[in-house]
């Protein structure tokens, strides 16, 4: 059966403003109770208006506000608030039997005036007090009791007081036997309001086992209290799996509620069905439901269900919020996707909505990401015009853009600026900054904004120090990286296997073959076992200083650990063979990649037509180039760049300015070294007469060497730090 719960909404009759001043009928006093866990003391004060008795009381540092009692429970209220100034237990249960003898006649409307009147009062530990005498004397029948228990809870509730609201719950079960439907309600109520969720369920199987019906705002509250608890999917199923058994009629409210719940609990799919459900009763799902959907979808990756709730909100006519921008302004910026970020800035324009630091912060990552130095700075501006304060955060970013560029005095400028504005740098600063002067070789300012970092007593972490290793790797200072290294583990930080591709990389290259296998197996056994990035460098340093045997060792032992093979490491290896022109040795990785099911890719056969090129055999290159138009890729730069070399070694320098003009219209961009191998070979081909062999193997050479470093830069193989 449904239960009326109407009279709870008493509670919430505001009580009249005391407008004229009172006249004191009896002594005042301070009455001292605890509420949300302190202790405060509310002046209280009887008073005689016409023919009746009110009670005045503190509303606030200015406002007073009365509520009037029936004059014949006022000595027994009067008791129980100076409860504690009475004497021993025996008096005190005295005098409680003599005040409650002399109002056995009173009828149950006084009793229920007096309870939600106290309860409005917020003295509802009172009102507790007084039911609990009601209850031991037995002075109202238990349907009664019922009704007056639930007014009780919900006062409790109101003042944050779930523990004396399970007392009096508990109280009722013993004292007046199995509590009814209006109790049940408000107790489970209380619990969701307090956001204990599992206890309010728990509640709701009792109630049910009783045969009483829940209420189906108690029902908003669970949801509600699910949302905020992050509770399971699992629970909220099975509460509206409990709602479809019970054939309640779910509202818009309700809707809204569940619709929350899911979007909280990471399943944007029961959500949407839910919202599917609620549209076909001709129900509008509220902006949070909208804003909440938005942000799940867009924490579940799925940005084009995410760009349809936010259209549907819009055509809604619903207005916008900060936390649904905000939602998509992050998809779109880990996704690049600055078009839309665009088109969400002139939506927030329309909505005349004022955008956060947060806001501001996720823009300048945006335009740091995409390599937008001039738009980060447009968009820093605009935040300091509308006057939000900047924090780390979006000075971080902005540094990052700065790096990005190659422009690292800005960064500097931007860490003056911030102790100017006096925001404190984080770890996250310091770490950019350390970064940006290692990047630009300028090591001494690298280690001092290290030494401010400890300074202001800001912990390293291990990418500051990796920062720090990678930049004295670069300045070619070894020892002094493994100083660093040594350092870490000192102060408590543990190097990760990033920490230890640095510096083996940089080993590799100087040829320190000892102090690499030593660190090989330090770093296992810490636990930590070569990836991919660790085995693409080994086998590109052994490969490259010529010694094939380890290279091609250390990628059957990445097969042996289980690690599928990519595409770098069998490039790596082929670049290597390739450098030396070993073109039969390059065909056999090339072979063994496919065998492996490793998929085919342009910088692979570029190699390969690298390989022939340095042996001089230039139609197995154009043999490979052939191949690449069958299979159809497009060839790019590096690939007409390698012909053309491979021309100039074989000396066939008259072909060159025609693979040249195929590049161009092919539509694939010369760059420097494109229009250098132009220009060589039209250069060797002139002075050809003039050059002796020597002076002409010296010029291919350096032609060679440059190029070397170039297709290196071009195809990721240049060094990781």
């Amino acid at each position: 059966m449904a239960v009326d719960l109407s009279f709870l909404r008493m509670l919430c009759i505001p009580s009249k403003e005391l407008c004229t001043p009172a006249v004191s009928f009896s002594r005042s006093y301070r009455s001292t109770y605890p509420c949300n866990g302190y202790r405060r003391i509310v002046p209280l004060k009887w008073t005689r208006r016409g023919g009746g008795v009110v009670a005045e009381f503190s509303s606030g540092e200015s406002s007073v506000k009365v509520v009037e009692f029936a004059p014949a429970v006022v000595p027994l209220v009067e008791f129980l608030e100076r409860e504690e100034e009475v004497g021993g237990k025996e008096e005190k249960e005295e005098k409680e039997e003599e005040l409650v003898a002399s109002l056995r006649e009173l009828q149950f409307p006084v009793w229920r005036g007096t309870l939600i009147k106290l309860c409005r009062s917020k003295r509802s530990v009172t009102a507790r007090r007084l039911l609990t005498l009601l209850q031991t004397c037995n002075v109202c029948g238990s349907e009664s009791i019922d009704l007056l228990c639930a007014i009780v809870i919900t006062g409790l509730s109101k003042e944050s007081r779930l523990e004396d609201a399970r007392l009096l719950f508990d109280q009722l079960k013993e004292i007046g036997g199995s509590p009814g439907p209006k109790a049940y309600n408000a107790i489970v109520g209380t619990c969701a309001r307090e956001n204990e969720y599992e206890e309010a369920l728990e509640l709701l199987d009792q109630m049910r086992s009783a045969g009483f019906q829940p209420d189906i705002v108690n029902y908003t509250l669970v949801f509600q209290a699910c949302a905020k608890k992050r509770a399971g999917v699992d629970v909220i199923s099975r509460v509206c799996a409990d709602i479809k058994e019970e054939g309640l009629e779910m509202d818009t409210k309700l809707y809204n509620d569940v619709i929350h719940a899911y979007c909280c609990a990471g399943d944007p799919d029961r959500a949407l069905q839910y919202m599917d459900s609620m549209q076909a009763c001709d129900l509008c799902p509220d902006i949070r439901s909208y804003t909440t959907l938005i942000e799940t979808l867009v924490v579940s990756r799925r940005i084009d269900d995410a760009e349809a709730a936010y259209a549907e909100m819009k055509s809604r006519s619903l207005k916008i919020n900060l936390r649904a921008l905000n939602a998509l302004l992050a998809a779109y910026t880990r996704n690049s996707l600055l078009d839309q970020v665009g088109q969400l800035l002139r939506d927030a324009d329309d909505a005349g909505l004022k955008l956060s630091t947060f806001s501001y912060g996720l823009l300048i990552d945006a335009y740091s990401r995409a390599g937008r130095l001039e738009q980060a700075k447009a968009m820093f501006q605009n935040m300091k015009d509308a006057s939000v304060q900047a924090n780390a955060f979006i000075y971080s970013r902005l540094m990052v853009a700065y790096r990005n560029a190659r422009q690292w005095d800005g960064a500097i400028r931007l860490l003056k600026e911030m102790y100017d504005n006096k925001v404190k740098p984080n770890q996250y600063v310091f770490n950019i900054l350390i970064d940006t002067y290692g990047k630009f070789g300028r090591l001494p300012q690298a280690m001092r904004v290290f030494a401010q970092m400890d300074k202001e007593g800001v912990k390293p972490d291990v990418v500051t120090w990796n920062s720090l290793i990678e930049a004295h790797c670069r300045a070619s200072m070894l020892p002094e990286a493994l100083t660093l290294l040594k350092q870490m583990q000192e102060r408590g930080c543990t190097p990760s296997l990033h920490t230890y591709n640095i510096i083996l990389n940089a080993l590799g290259w100087n040829r320190c073959w000892k102090e690499m296998a030593v660190l090989l197996e330090e770093m296992k056994s810490k636990g930590l076992n070569p990836n991919e990035v660790t085995y693409t460098t080994l086998v590109d340093i052994y490969g490259t200083s010529k010694r094939y045997r380890e290279a091609s060792e250390y990628l059957d032992q990445m097969k042996e650990q289980g690690l599928q093979p990519t595409t770098s490491v069998y490039c790596a290896l082929a670049n290597a063979y390739a450098k030396q022109g070993l073109c039969e040795q390059a065909m056999e990785v090339f072979k063994s990649m496919e065998k492996d099911g490793v998929e085919l890719n342009l910088s692979m056969l570029n190699l390969l037509i690298n390989a022939f090129g340095v042996a001089g055999r230039y139609v197995e290159a154009f043999s490979v180039f052939e191949y690449i138009l069958e299979v159809g890729m497009s060839p790019d730069v590096v690939t007409y760049t390698t012909l053309m070399k491979a021309l100039i070694k074989a000396e066939q320098l008259d072909q060159v300015p025609e693979v040249y003009e195929q590049m161009v219209k092919a539509g694939c961009a010369p760059d420097d070294m494109a229009k250098d191998m132009l220009r060589s070979a039209q250069r060797f081909k002139q002075r050809g007469a003039k050059l002796t062999k020597r002076e002409l193997y010296l010029a291919k050479k350096d032609l060679e060497s440059r190029y070397s470093e170039w297709v290196d830069f071009q195809s990721g193989f240049n060094r990781a730090y």
